[in-house]
């Protein structure tokens, strides 16, 4: 059996991200905290952070995300 070793990074929407043990991790050092929290689009609990789009989310909730849609549209990567 061959092992195929998995990238180090991935294009996503014309972005490039990082891949850690085939998950992507989002490099957030320079985002604004918003003094009040609003709902994550994705969990719906508080989140103080946002999306490129300004939306309220968490970083996890988003790295998961992000994944999912990528195993989602290239099924030749879950193989």
């Amino acid at each position: 059996m061959t092992s195929r070793r998995l990238p180090e990074s991935v294009t996503y929407l014309g972005k490039r991200y990082r891949l850690v043990d085939g998950r992507i991790v989002l490099n957030w050092r320079d985002r604004a905290v918003s003094t009040r929290p609003r709902p994550c689009r994705y969990c719906h609990n508080p989140a103080y952070f946002t999306d490129d789009a300004g939306r309220p989310v968490h970083k996890t909730c988003h790295e998961i995300a992000i994944t999912a849609d990528i195993l989602a549209t290239a099924p030749d990567v879950a193989a």
